[in-house]
C-alpha cells in the first residue's frame, strides 16, 4: 500500500485508534513493515505505538511464546543455521531481552519461526488426521472429546496444537546446541508427560521428512531421549518400555491426540501394560502426571 500526493487518502484525518486497528488486522509482521513505510503518518503511528502493534500482530498470535523466545535467544549464536537476518551486537548467549527491547529483526524472526512450525502442523492435518481412528474413549468423556463426534475434526484442537507447537520449539531449540551433554541434561529434566510428546514429535518430524524445517541436528536429541526413557523406565516401571499401538493411520503420532490423554495418564502413572488398565502401582505414581489446561474434558478424574 502506498500514499502519494495531495489526492491521496489523508490518514492524518483518521483517529489513531482506527489506524492502530488497521495495523493489528494485518496478517503478518512483514505487511506491517510495508505499511509503516507507506507514508509519514503511518510511520508516526508505528513509532509511537510500536509495542502495542507488535503485541497484536506477532506476540499475541504465537503459541507457546516462552518457548518461542527461548529459541530466538539461541538462534543469535548459530550463524551456520537458518535464521532471519539478525543483529547480534547487544546479545549474550542464551539471554532473553525484555519484550519492549525486541527489535524489528527479533519480531520478524519470531514471526518466521512460527510460520515454519505452522507448516509442520498443516502437514499433520493433511497427512495424518484424515486416516486417524478415534476409539477407546473413556465413557465419562465421550461428549467432551471432539464435541462428542466419533471422528477427529479436520484440524488440530487447541490443546493438541499447544502440545505440537511446544514440542517443535523445544526440538528446534535443542537441535541448535553443539554440546551433547547440554542436550541430554535438558531432556532428562523433562517431566514424563512432556517427554512423551517430545519423543513423538521428534519421530514425526523425521518420518514425515520435515527434519529440515527444524534446522539443526536431531541426532543428539534422539540419543538424549533414549537415555531419558531408560532412566524413567528403570526408576518407575521396572525397566519395561511402554509399547504404544501403531496402526497404519496413526503410525506417526499416538500420544498427542486429545482422545489418547486418558491412556497416556495410565502409561505415566501406572506400570505400562498392554491393555492400559490402571493398577495399585498406578496410584503410587500419580505424582508423575502434570495437569494441563483442558484435562478436565479429556482425562478421567481418579
Amino acid at each position: 500500500m502506498s500514499v502519494y500526493g495531495q489526492d491521496s487518502l489523508r490518514f492524518t484525518a483518521l483517529p489513531t485508534e482506527l489506524l492502530l486497528r488497521v495495523y493489528e488486522e494485518l496478517p503478518s509482521f512483514s505487511d506491517a513493515l510495508n505499511l509503516r513505510a507507506s507514508c509519514h503518518t503511518l510511520l508516526d503511528i508505528w513509532t509511537d505505538h510500536r509495542n502495542t502493534i507488535a503485541k497484536g500482530i506477532v506476540i499475541d498470535r504465537i503459541y507457546c511464546y516462552r518457548h518461542a523466545r527461548q529459541l530466538l535467544a539461541e538462534q543469535w549464536f548459530h550463524p551456520r543455521m537458518w535464521r532471519p537476518k539478525l543483529d547480534t551486537d547487544r546479545r549474550h548467549k542464551g539471554a532473553l531481552v525484555q519484550q519492549n527491547d525486541l527489535s524489528d529483526s527479533d519480531l520478524f524472526a519470531l514471526d518466521q519461526n512460527a510460520k515454519r512450525i505452522e507448516q509442520i502442523i498443516k502437514a499433520i492435518e493433511r497427512e495424518v488426521i484424515p486416516g486417524l481412528s478415534v476409539d477407546g474413549l473413556p465413557k465419562s468423556k465421550k461428549h467432551t472429546i471432539y464435541g462428542g463426534a466419533d471422528v477427529h475434526p479436520a484440524n488440530l484442537t487447541q490443546t493438541e496444537r499447544l502440545r505440537v507447537v511446544r514440542a517443535c520449539y523445544q526440538l528446534w531449540h535443542l537441535s541448535l546446541f553443539d554440546e551433547k551433554h547440554v542436550v541430554q541434561k535438558h531432556i532428562c529434566s523433562m517431566r514424563p508427560r512432556e517427554l512423551f510428546y517430545f519423543n513423538e514429535l521428534g519421530n514425526c518430524i523425521i518420518l514425515m521428512g520435515f527434519e529440515t524445517r527444524i534446522t539443526g541436528s536431531l541426532m543428539d536429541c534422539a540419543k538424549g531421549l533414549m537415555v531419558a526413557f531408560i532412566r524413567l523406565c528403570d526408576e518407575y516401571y521396572g525397566g519395561r518400555r511402554p509399547e504404544l499401538p501403531r496402526d497404519r493411520a496413526s503410525k506417526y503420532m499416538v500420544v498427542v491426540w486429545d482422545h489418547w490423554q486418558d491412556n497416556l495418564k495410565s502409561l505415566v502413572c501406572g506400570r505400562p501394560m498392554s491393555d492400559l488398565r490402571r493398577d495399585a502401582q498406578g496410584e503410587k505414581l500419580e505424582h508423575l502426571w502434570d495437569y494441563e489446561e483442558g484435562d478436565e474434558l479429556l482425562v478421567v478424574d481418579d
